[in-house]
């Protein structure tokens, strides 16, 4: 009895001691989401698809009739050569008047970033999910949506929801997590101001990274 009187005055003391010192916030995890991964060619050309109507609208809505350049890829990544070619499809296929000059007054240009999270828990801040494709969730605009988080989450929880019901893989257990995450910044210019802009992350494995990446250039010497 005297030594659980001991203990229990010994944790009074370090309570009353902690208590003159400042706090800092605890750390605090977001609830737990589903998130799919890009995994194959076909993701990559409904991505671009997906970028080509945003820009098609934006253009229409800017009255901005005058043909669009497809900027060239700022890396030669097997992504960035893919994707130019499938943005430029979808441009056409939804009635944009697109050049193959080297200059015009419109242009859009597609950059891209790797982020690698070196932590062994994955998580992000909720923002508006969009579900591109049963295998594709985007983040539209993520640099702000991040105050959004009761609406978003509201969209986001719908859409798992219905994706957990007619997914055959919806299981959590059988998909490992991933580090990797694909920013991909997209900007409409016209007679040089920007018409559109806008971030879009998306999940990528881990061992895909290297399809994201510039690819290295070999040189024959001698």
């Amino acid at each position: 009895m005297n030594t659980k009187l001991a203990v229990l005055a010994v944790v009074v003391l370090a309570g009353g001691g902690c208590s003159s010192q400042s706090q800092v916030p605890l750390a605090a995890s977001f609830p737990h989401t589903y998130q799919k991964t890009v995994k194959a060619a076909h993701h990559w050309q409904t991505i671009a698809d997906d970028t080509a109507s945003q820009a098609a609208g934006k253009l229409q809505q800017q009255s901005i009739t005058s043909a669009l350049r497809v900027a060239p890829s700022a890396s030669n990544s097997a992504f960035n050569q893919a994707f130019r070619e499938f943005l430029t499809t979808g441009l056409v296929n939804k009635g944009v008047p697109v050049t193959t000059e080297d200059y015009a007054p419109a242009e859009i240009t597609v950059d891209i970033q790797v982020v690698r999270q070196a932590s062994s828990r994955y998580a992000v801040a909720p923002g508006t999910f969009t579900m591109l494709t049963a295998g594709v969730w985007v983040l539209h605009n993520a640099a702000t949506q991040w105050s959004n988080l009761s609406v978003a989450g509201g969209l986001l929880g719908a859409a798992i929801t219905t994706d957990i019901l007619n997914a055959k893989d919806a299981n959590p257990i059988g998909h490992s997590p991933t580090h990797t995450e694909l920013i991909v910044t997209t900007s409409v210019t016209n007679k040089g101001q920007y018409v559109m802009r806008r971030s879009d992350v998306y999940y990528i494995e881990d061992v895909d990274g290297s399809l994201y990446r510039q690819a290295k250039e070999w040189k024959v010497v001698g």
